[in-house]
């Protein structure tokens, strides 16, 4: 098979620089891409990242695939654009309307995810919920009180119809693909367990909760640039970690995974994920779509 053969039929694609007119040009049209961009559309930031890949094909006998939500199967940009500012906006309001011994208990929670140097800031009053949530969302901590706090809020969103969970239009023909050939997939993160089956339960592709077997956060397996969390969720499942697929758009969780013995870790490279290290692009086999996993 000749890969520079040009169809004869159909649609193909070709640089724009290379894109002149053609005498010659076969009945199937020239589509012209920028080279700079995701899927030919636009320019984004992480270019370099999307210019060349390794395709890793999943394993034959691998049937266990654990996924990462934020630049894997959801644009970062739904959960900093949509989903935060949605908390931010009903928050006072939200945490005004809970009963005196509900709202003590959140306070409680909340200050004591703080370290003592945190409750000390100025910007914090240990004893205004609405203040340490605000302080907790400027300062990007993923604390379990808050991302309880969030799931809770974002349950009422979705509940409404005010948010829709953003996923890749790649990720639902994955799931059904992993699913017809037996391979269990899990999600692992920072979001509360609520939060991920609210996001994946009412996605714009609709209720995706049945492709899904187990469900994993920092509360319930530990921080993910850990390598004991990895050996945990393992654990969990019953399995040893060399049969474990995890994938992830976060060089030191692909790191922690790798140092506890997972047996396969896979970078995903997503429009609007951080540009990747010279040393990330070399020690991870990288894909732009997950269906890439199912050698499709």
């Amino acid at each position: 098979l000749d890969p520079g053969f040009v169809p004869l039929h159909g649609t193909y694609r070709v640089d724009e620089e290379l894109a002149g007119e053609d005498a010659n040009e076969p009945t199937a049209k020239r589509l012209k891409t920028n080279k700079d961009g995701w899927n030919a559309a636009s320019n984004v930031d992480n270019a370099r990242d999307l210019a060349a890949n390794v395709v890793p094909i999943l394993p034959r006998d691998a049937k266990h695939l654990l996924l990462d939500i934020e630049g894997c199967t959801t644009a970062i940009s739904f959960v900093k654009d949509t989903l935060f500012p949605f908390v931010l906006e009903h928050l006072d309001s939200y945490v005004n309307a809970l009963q005196p011994t509900e709202y003590n208990s959140l306070a409680h929670a909340l200050s004591q995810d703080l370290t003592p140097e945190q409750q000390a800031n100025e910007e914090v009053d240990t004893k205004d919920c609405s203040s340490m949530v605000r302080f907790m969302v400027k300062n990007d901590l993923k604390l379990a009180s808050l991302k309880s706090l969030q799931g809770q809020m974002w349950k009422f969103g979705y509940e409404r119809g005010d948010l829709k969970g953003h996923v890749y239009s790649d990720v639902i023909h994955m799931m059904q693909w992993m699913q017809s050939h037996g391979v269990k997939i899990y999600i692992y993160s920072s979001g509360s367990v609520q939060a991920q089956k609210l996001l994946f339960g009412y996605s714009i592709h609709g209720n995706l909760c049945e492709f899904l077997d187990r469900h994993f956060d920092i509360s319930t397996s530990g921080n993910k640039k850990q390598a004991a969390s990895y050996v945990s969720i393992c654990q969990d499942l019953n399995i040893p970690p060399s049969d474990q697929v995890f994938c992830s758009d976060a060089e030191a969780e692909l790191e922690a995974a790798r140092e506890a013995g997972v047996g396969h870790v896979v970078m995903t490279v997503r429009p609007g994920n951080a540009p990747l290290t010279a040393q990330g692009r070399k020690a991870y086999p990288q894909v732009f779509s997950l269906l890439q996993l199912c050698g499709l």
